[in-house]
């Protein structure tokens, strides 16, 4: 994973010094995006300027930056927000990290309606009931997770069950979601948590 940033911003500091898996590149060491950004960003309209760059190899192999607008995002953060319905009062969770674009969803999701977005830690992930029990300790309302974790998480519903909790929404996508884990869900979970699956490769 990689992520291109200008060398000049605070932030590019910041992240020098951030454990992550993604490595951090001046963005003027690569002429074809600063050609590209700099393109974009003369654009007198502000809507058609670059709110971040997904990456995705698609059927070469090789990474492909794609420019995602202001205006398409703010479209995107409106219409999901139809279904996901999510207001101030949500405490929402940050699964995916900053490298992947998931947390373009979670992070302008949750700030551009106003609810709370919480950072997850490594220690959630050391066991399915360190999760569920920490959703619970930090009253996460709305979980956004890839469909392979919620398949092992599924059964974490029957946990939830037996503790008051704040969940009334969990997102999945990535993959397919297998019948038998969305008929346990079903069966422990039933209307009190809605749970929408938002399948669907990028290039499609």
């Amino acid at each position: 994973d990689i992520v291109i940033l200008p060398s000049d911003t605070p932030l590019y500091g910041q992240l020098q010094s951030v454990p992550t898996s993604a490595r951090i590149v001046p963005w003027q060491t690569c002429p074809d995006f600063q050609s590209e950004a700099l393109s974009l960003a003369s654009v007198d309209d502000w809507t058609q300027r670059p709110a971040y760059t997904i990456y995705t190899s698609g059927s070469t192999g090789r990474p492909n930056g794609v420019m995602i607008s202001r205006a398409s995002l703010a479209y995107f953060v409106h219409s999901a927000n139809q279904s996901y319905q999510i207001t101030a009062q949500d405490r929402v969770l940050q699964f995916a990290p900053l490298h992947f674009d998931a947390s373009v969803e979670e992070l302008f999701m949750s700030l551009c309606h106003g609810a709370t977005l919480i950072l997850r830690n490594d220690a959630m992930l050391d066991s399915m009931t360190a999760f569920t029990d920490a959703c619970v300790r930090l009253r996460i309302s709305v979980l956004d997770l890839p469909t392979a974790f919620w398949h092992e998480w599924v059964y974490g519903a029957e946990q939830l069950n037996h503790q008051a909790h704040d969940l009334r929404l969990v997102i999945v996508g990535g993959e397919a979601v297998l019948a038998e884990k969305l008929k346990y869900w079903q069966t422990q979970m039933g209307r009190s948590v809605r749970l929408l699956n938002r399948y669907g490769p990028t290039e499609t």
